[in-house]
Formats: structure tokens, C-alpha cells, sequence
């Protein structure tokens, strides 16, 4: 796919047919490929990033958003807006070419509408469908209409992370991930880690995690 930088378990699968280096599609992509080629590859979801156009619309790569979800689909293992088993949900979020966590919009569980709702509440409990809507409903902030169509939502989604980029002066690429689904187990939630000290940046690993809590709750961006 043109413009587009594939990361699954085993490593890159696919770089642009551009040719472009994968730093091309920003710190975040880049880093994210380099840990689907390490033994760590198995604990995170298959992702692409794909390339911020000029503008913030991404109308134009409607097609190689369709090739991206068909390409998740296999590897996530899951139908996009499916409404039986465990749907496939994305999070799409920035990658910009140098690290600025908390800076621009992040969009989670795209593709949910309310067959998802239902086959969440069937797959794992009304609880957890109710708690994901409820993420997905706070990503997009208040008064964001938002369109029952899967694949429209994932445009929408992506011109609104790529605007947030424009607007603070970012350029890169945009990630879209498949997202992790946080049931009732209390091993499931959300963490960070940090190899270098947040007051000096000294090379220092802290973290923290928090059961129960979506991506978005412990650290932004």
C-alpha cells in the first residue's frame, strides 16, 4: 500500500511502495516497528501508520484505508463494526517525527456503534460494553457528531488527529491500532513506562498501572 508503514508480530511486514524510511512516518510508527521485531511483539496489537497529507483530510485515502482494515482484520483477528464475536476496534493517534505525548488528539474504539455495543456486551459483559462506549463517546470530546458507519468514523477520526497536528505545528504520520479491549479481569487495564527520569531525563525505568482504565486515563497522546 502507497504511503503506508505496516508493523506486526515478526517485524515490518510492509514498508511504503514510496520507498520511504519508517522514521518518515514519525518517532511513535518507527519505534512501534522496532518492537514488533523484538520478543515483545506478542504483548502489542498490529497497527500502520500512514503518512499526514498536506491538509487534514484523508477523504483522498479512502482506498488505502479500506486495504489498511482488511490487512487488521486478519492480523487483529476480528470483523471492523462486526456485530457478532469480538468486534475489531481501532485507536487512531498521532505520530509525529519528534515525541510531544499529550499534545495531539488521540481517537479510541473506532468503529463502535450499536451492533458493536451489543457483540462487546455478548462477547464479555454489558459492563464492559457500556465502559468502552464510554471511552469512545470522551475521545471525540462533547457536541462531535460522529457517524454510525465504521469506515466513515475512521476518516472522520483521522482528520481529526491530523488537524490537532497541523494546529500544533506537528508533521509525521497518523496510527491506526487495533485497540485492547478492557474487560472485568483485574490483570486488564492500562500502564506506562518510562526509561528516562520525567525531572532530569536521566536514564532512569518508572511506571505505573492502573486496572480497569483505558490508555487515555494514565498517559495522553
Amino acid at each position: 500500500m502507497p504511503g503506508v508503514f505496516q508493523f506486526a508480530q515478526g517485524g515490518i511486514t510492509a514498508v511504503s511502495l514510496d520507498n520511504q524510511p519508517g522514521i518518515e512516518f514519525g518517532a511513535k510508527a518507527y519505534n512501534l516497528g522496532r518492537l514488533y521485531a523484538s520478543p515483545m511483539a506478542r504483548m502489542a496489537s498490529p497497527g500502520i501508520a500512514v503518512l499526514q497529507p498536506s491538509g487534514a483530510a484523508y477523504t483522498d485515502k479512502m482506498d488505502v484505508m479500506n486495504q489498511a482494515v482488511s490487512w487488521l482484520e486478519k492480523a487483529g483477528k476480528g470483523g471492523f463494526g462486526g456485530s457478532s464475536g469480538t468486534p475489531l476496534l481501532l485507536a487512531v493517534r498521532s505520530s509525529p517525527l519528534k515525541p510531544a505525548p499529550g499534545i495531539a488528539k488521540s481517537i479510541l474504539y473506532v468503529g463502535m456503534n450499536d451492533q458493536t455495543v451489543k457483540a462487546l456486551a455478548e462477547a464479555f459483559s454489558p459492563a464492559v460494553a457500556q465502559r468502552t462506549h464510554s471511552w469512545f463517546l470522551r475521545s471525540w470530546g462533547e457536541g462531535i457528531p460522529v457517524s454510525e458507519n465504521p469506515y466513515e468514523q475512521l476518516l472522520q477520526a483521522a482528520d481529526r488527529v491530523a488537524r490537532s497536528m497541523i494546529e500544533a505545528g506537528m508533521s509525521g504520520g497518523i496510527i491506526v491500532q487495533k485497540a485492547v479491549i478492557i474487560d472485568d479481569d483485574p490483570l486488564s487495564g492500562a500502564g506506562v513506562y518510562y526509561t528516562r527520569s520525567l525531572k532530569d531525563g536521566a536514564s532512569a525505568g518508572s511506571g505505573r498501572f492502573a486496572s480497569g482504565r483505558a490508555g487515555s486515563e494514565v498517559v495522553t497522546g
